[in-house]
């Protein structure tokens, strides 16, 4: 069975909806193409933490063509292509300078108005990382005596890395990582037990089971998620996104920017419901370019801040942000709405579900 037939089949059992009939468009925020180690070069850490997001917008099939894209353009007067870039009014990008744009505010009425939707999918370079430590542990006797407990394992072993990723970032590095074979496997394993023998796991059961199989993983001979991989690359490129995105929605068109790197690896699959375009000659696709990178100003802002500084930061802001605000809101819960699955997050499960709590909190107070 193919990759894609293993998918489709994989959302029909989970209940998803995926019978939707629309064109999705697309652009992509931090995409870095591949993580590797090299020599006498170090890891470039603060790209490697950042999250890369693929989305912009989509609606209907058989709307598309009755939507004045024109008057748009008209209503934005830009010279040149629209980008994300144009909608910042200041001399900061952050997410609440964002909602100072003029033209923000003309693109999301316009999205409204004409039913068009926000989709956008977040990967985590360091929790993909996790997930292939973590499910190396949980293969063999202990899958299904621990199965319950991978997503909390995941997350704790996440966010107690987090805290110093340079010391894991070595560690990888002396273990051969994404190859921890022969007598890297012992050397890993106990650098991760000690390390994590450094904290108190008396409440984080998650990470004291993590700690334990470490220490019973460490007189095994495979681990095995971390061999047979391409030597000493960490992440190769997210075009497994493009692919899920056409799987999901197979119904569904899919039109992405031109990047040669997602081009090379999407035609040798078996999916055909999908093409590349020039942005610069589709309006569709630099709207996507705004949305995504707006999305990112989004959840990036939920992210870094607590909820008491995101309030007082928003109680702030002056009555167009706020206006603008509602209208992205609005439209934000109008896409979750529409469907689910136009929002996936390949993150921990403990941070998504807090920043949903969050979402959910603004759209109370702010559109209800």
């Amino acid at each position: 069975m193919s990759l894609s037939a293993l998918l489709e089949e994989y959302y029909t059992e989970q209940g998803y909806d995926t019978n939707v009939v629309n064109n999705f468009y697309y652009d992509e925020t931090n995409n870095f193409i591949k993580f590797q180690f090299k020599d006498n070069k170090n890891l470039n850490i603060d790209n490697f933490l950042q999250k890369y997001r693929l989305g912009g917008i989509t609606l209907a099939k058989n709307k598309d063509d009755m939507v004045d894209w024109d008057e748009l353009l008209k209503k934005l007067n830009i010279q040149g292509e629209l980008k994300f870039k144009q909608i910042n009014t200041g001399k900061t990008d952050t997410f609440i300078n964002c909602l100072r744009g003029k033209n923000l505010n003309k693109i999301l009425e316009f999205m409204y108005d004409n039913d068009i939707y926000l989709h956008c999918s977040t990967f985590d370079n360091l929790y993909d990382v996790i997930i292939e430590i973590v499910d190396s542990l949980l293969l063999d006797k202990y899958k299904e005596t621990y199965s319950f407990l991978a997503p909390i394992m995941k997350d704790e072993l996440y966010f107690y890395v987090k805290t110093d990723i340079n010391r894991l970032i070595h560690i990888l590095e002396e273990s051969n990582y994404p190859n921890i074979t022969g007598d890297y496997i012992e050397f890993f394993c106990e650098k991760m037990c000690n390390w994590i023998n450094e904290t108190d796991t008396n409440m984080l059961f998650g990470l004291e089971t993590c700690r334990q199989l470490f220490k019973e993983y460490s007189k095994k001979e495979q681990l095995i998620f971390l061999e047979n991989n391409s030597e000493k690359v960490i992440i190769d490129g997210y075009s497994g996104l493009n692919l899920d995105m056409c799987v999901k929605f197979y119904k569904s068109f899919h039109c992405f920017d031109e990047i040669t790197e997602i081009q090379d690896k999407l035609k040798n699959s078996d999916i055909t419901n999908y093409n590349f375009e020039d942005s610069k000659k589709n309006i569709r696709l630099q709207l996507s370019d705004v949305m995504i990178g707006f999305m990112n100003k989004f959840f990036d802002f939920l992210d870094q801040n607590s909820y008491q500084n995101i309030y007082i930061l928003l109680k702030n802001m002056t009555d167009f942000q706020r206006k603008n605000l509602i209208l992205f809101l609005k439209l934000y819960k109008k896409s979750v709405d529409k469907n689910e699955m136009f929002m996936c997050f390949y993150e921990p499960v403990s941070l998504v579900m807090h920043r949903n709590q969050i979402i959910i909190q603004l759209i109370s107070n702010y559109t209800l």
